[in-house]
């Protein structure tokens, strides 16, 4: 799903996702139950004010720290077993916390993303 078609999204998702999340769902399961790219489903999120699972403290600690900078993130290193759809989380994760801890966070994604899949 492209960006431009957030506006046209069924009514009752927004419902549907905050029951997901409120029974435990990571953001990729729910981007693949919906059939989305997970960065859409992100963006929908966010549009709505829909608390994201699992980035609670993550987001916090960014805008608390002011977040690490454009540049900074982009001469982050991405290992190439990272997923295209996650290279942004990985970088984010990597400036915050190190970059053991993202690889750590994007393996669990990624395992979710595709138990998700094979649903």
């Amino acid at each position: 799903m492209s960006r431009l078609c957030l506006d046209k999204v069924p009514a009752g998702t927004a419902d549907r996702i905050v029951r997901w999340i409120a029974q435990g769902w990571s953001m990729p399961m729910i981007a693949s139950e919906l059939g989305w790219q997970i960065t859409s489903a992100y963006t929908y999120c966010t549009r709505l004010g829909i608390a994201l699972p699992g980035m609670g403290a993550h987001a916090t600690a960014r805008r608390a720290t002011g977040g690490a900078s454009g540049l900074m993130k982009a001469a982050i290193p991405v290992p190439k077993w990272v997923p295209d759809s996650l290279r942004g989380e990985y970088r984010d994760f990597a400036a915050d916390f190190g970059e053991e801890e993202a690889a750590r966070r994007i393996r669990r994604l990624k395992r979710e993303m595709q138990e998700g899949c094979a649903a």
